[in-house]
């Protein structure tokens, strides 16, 4: 069977995007869609191809994000790799990012906490040339931290941990960054399905209100300072008042929210 047969009988037969197979297409033959349109028309399809193509076609029936079922997301114009043991990089985190790029340098010691695939850490490493120890209790995510350390090639700067929150071993930083699980119970029922039944429950469920993990952070971390300590925060949309609160009872000062391009306080930055 001719591929652009397939292609054709396939979005006749499932409800699927046009360009959602197209990105299954080039998975599994390296073509582009202009070498498709082509060349598509020519290109012979094996029977473990067709096998092949029906499998994905049915994981995108079932609603299955895209990036895994190619292996990769981009983020901040970067690929990496991902898998379903950790969270889509999302657009919201590039906010969390670019704060931590302006607020760090070469000489900062940074500590990220539930890196899950790694884009924070890997990036200030890549491009602050930051010295990071990112703290993961997922050996799954890990596993895929770790690739992605190796792809980005910042071996050298990166630090991977096993650990609850914070390293075993005690250590001052100069920043405390993490995008932690932040969803409550009842919110995550009223999330997207293909987000809600595919990417991993422990990285969104932040708690039965949603920010006990953000708490744990805030009130822990004083002990991971150093001298004028800075910690970053993503947070969840409603959660501007309570994180707050948690701050300033831990002593913390200079709080500042920041927006995302919806109007809604996304990141926290505050000084111990």
């Amino acid at each position: 069977m001719e591929l652009s047969k397939l292609y054709k009988d396939a979005l006749k037969k499932y409800p699927i995007a046009p360009a959602d197979l197209l990105i299954i297409i080039n998975k599994i033959f390296g073509l582009s869609k202009e070498e498709f349109w082509a060349h598509g028309s020519s290109r012979i399809v094996r029977e473990k191809d067709i096998d092949k193509i029906n499998e994905y076609i049915g994981r995108l029936v079932e609603n299955e994000p895209i990036p895994y079922l190619t292996g990769e997301k981009e983020f901040y114009s970067e690929k990496f790799f991902v898998d379903k043991t950790v969270l889509i990089p999302r657009p919201e985190t590039e906010l969390l990012l670019e704060i931590l790029l302006k607020e760090s340098d070469r000489s900062s010691n940074i500590l990220e906490i539930g890196p899950g695939s790694g884009i924070i850490s890997i990036l200030v490493a890549k491009l602050n040339k930051s010295n990071v120890t990112s703290v993961e209790i997922n050996e799954d995510a890990m596993r895929v931290f770790k690739r992605n350390i190796e792809l980005h090639n910042v071996g050298h700067l990166i630090t991977p941990v096993y650990g609850d929150l914070f390293p075993p071993v005690k250590k001052n930083f100069d920043i405390i960054v993490s995008n932690p699980p932040y969803l409550s119970e009842s919110a995550l029922e009223f999330i997207d399905s293909n987000i809600r039944d595919h990417e991993p429950r422990t990285a969104l469920l932040g708690g039965e209100k949603g920010y006990e993990i953000i708490e744990r952070i805030i009130n822990k971390s004083p002990l991971y300072f150093c001298d004028d300590g800075k910690i970053l925060l993503e947070i969840g949309y409603d959660q501007k008042d309570i994180v707050k609160k948690i701050l300033e009872k831990k002593g913390f000062r200079n709080i500042r929210f920041f927006d995302d391009l919806n109007g809604i306080s996304r990141v926290v930055k505050a000084i111990i």
